[in-house]
């Protein structure tokens, strides 16, 4: 049965780190694309669309009024919209320069052979054999974990129902012992039992 190391638990893919087996991450396109223009001399970047923090507004905002605070933010949306476009355009340059496939698959192909080297350690018998020691491992773990969290909730509850237990029996004995006039002052009486009522 064929092992597929990026399929393995984070756990498993630690251990196998520490071995000298860290799985790769692939590049994305858009990295591919940047590491071609860069070839090229093109330094572009693509565009970012993350919101940042609305400090900058605000401070304008307190400054200068909210009419600043939307001729920042239609400024700060026209040079995005540039930069969306000049990256649009260089991005469709590279994927249709005839050269892009081949460094494509260039960039891709330092990813694929560290992984079928992994895959390969991983189906070996040595592989398979640390693989399921940390399989049986982390399940064990696992089994402990969840006896332990049987036992913690099973004492929340408990402790719940001995505080529910005591809050009723109290209540219960302060309504049968006389209470005195509202006239007079407020008065604490503790009982020889412990309970304080009043």
């Amino acid at each position: 049965m064929f092992i597929d190391a990026k399929q393995l638990p984070w756990p498993v893919q630690q251990r196998l780190a520490s071995k000298g087996y860290s799985i790769p991450v692939a590049k994305t396109l858009d990295q591919i694309v940047v590491s071609f223009l860069t070839l090229h001399d093109v330094n572009v970047k693509p565009v970012n669309f993350s919101q940042g923090s609305n400090v900058s507004a605000a401070l304008i905002a307190a400054t200068y009024g909210p009419l600043m605070v939307s001729q920042n933010a239609m400024m700060k949306g026209q040079a995005k919209a540039a930069s969306l476009q000049e990256w649009t355009s260089w991005k469709q340059w590279a994927l249709s320069h005839p050269d892009f496939q081949a460094f494509k698959e260039g960039e891709m192909g330092d990813f694929k052979i560290e992984l079928a080297r992994i895959n390969d350690y991983v189906n070996s018998p040595e592989g398979s054999a640390f693989v399921a020691s940390i399989e049986a491992e982390r399940k064990a773990n696992l089994a402990s974990e969840q006896v332990l969290m049987r036992r913690l909730l099973l004492s929340m509850v408990a402790i719940g129902l001995g505080i529910y237990a005591y809050v009723a029996v109290h209540g219960a004995y302060c309504k049968i012992i006389p209470q005195p006039s509202k006239s007079s002052s407020p008065v604490v009486k503790i009982y020889s039992n412990g309970f304080m009522c009043g």
